[in-house]
């Protein structure tokens, strides 16, 4: 197309002239966003690149009885039907000697060594008897002791019960002084001999 300009146009009407020369390119340079192809939400989705791994099948897969687990400490058949024996270790033959008898009256373990009991009753007189004996241990003046209970099952199902002893160093008494006395007169002396002081 072949525009002969004999006179000088505005330049507006030499823009229109141009619009109207080549309307394929404005138009497609013009086009409305909205008459633009958009995604519909409902079109089903493309499938999936194969990634090599089959999904698996819980209906095949093997349950495992935990209850029957050979790890556990106590078989679901004895656990009410147990025996055990009991151990002091850690403490001198002396200071075994001394709280023992202490230890033999109020243990729980002691007790009940005759009869079958379950492991949680075990475990439970194992932790009251280890507190039983760091008492009487700091009773004695061994004030640092720490007692730890500790329960083994033996071949046969028997459990082996120990408490392992550590009593650290025994504390002394250099001196007691006791105040207070003097207000009661004649009684004072009578007092101090009922609690054994010397003076």
């Amino acid at each position: 197309m072949v525009i002969c300009v004999t006179r000088r146009l505005p330049l507006s009407a030499i823009a229109l002239l141009l619009i109207t020369a080549v309307p394929g390119t404005v138009l497609a340079q013009t086009a409305s966003p909205g008459e633009q192809s958009q995604l519909d939400p409902e079109s089903p989705m493309s499938p999936m690149a194969d990634i090599g791994v089959d999904w698996p099948d819980m209906a095949d897969s093997p349950q495992t009885d935990i209850s029957s687990s050979p790890t556990d400490a106590v078989n679901s058949e004895d656990a009410d039907a147990l025996r055990y024996s009991i151990a002091i270790i850690g403490l001198d033959p002396p200071l075994r000697a001394v709280v023992g008898l202490r230890f033999d009256a109020l243990s729980a373990l002691r007790e009940g060594v005759k009869d079958t009991a379950n492991a949680a009753q075990i475990n439970r007189r194992a932790r009251d008897d280890a507190e039983l004996l760091t008492t009487i241990l700091k009773n004695s003046g061994y004030y640092d002791a720490v007692v730890e209970p500790e329960v083994m099952r033996e071949d046969g199902g028997k459990l082996a019960v120990s408490l392992r002893a550590e009593s650290g160093v025994l504390y002394r008494f250099e001196d007691v002084t006791v105040t207070g006395l003097e207000p009661s007169g004649l009684k004072a002396a009578e007092l101090r001999e009922a609690f054994g002081i010397d003076t």
